[in-house]
């Protein structure tokens, strides 16, 4: 519940910012770590990234999960 060093735990997001639901809703725009981060149908990223950086590749309903996920900790807070 107290995220990893400048992360913030989603239920830091959901209890303290008022625009929590658009910046989960919006993450496919927003591409918060282009390094690592892709989406299903994403070109891989570029073969001279460093080999201990693990590739995470998320899909549209990873994001739904992800939402539905963060509202049920808002759900939860109040």
């Amino acid at each position: 519940m107290t995220g990893i060093s400048s992360t913030p735990s989603f239920m830091i997001m959901v209890s303290a910012l008022e625009d929590w639901h658009d910046r989960f809703a919006t993450f496919l725009a927003r591409r918060p770590h282009p390094a690592h981060l892709r989406f299903e149908n994403e070109p891989p990223r570029p073969q001279d990234s460093p080999a201990t950086l693990a590739e995470v590749i998320l899909t549209q309903d990873d994001i739904e999960a992800i939402l539905a996920y963060a509202e049920s900790l808002a759900a939860a807070a109040r």
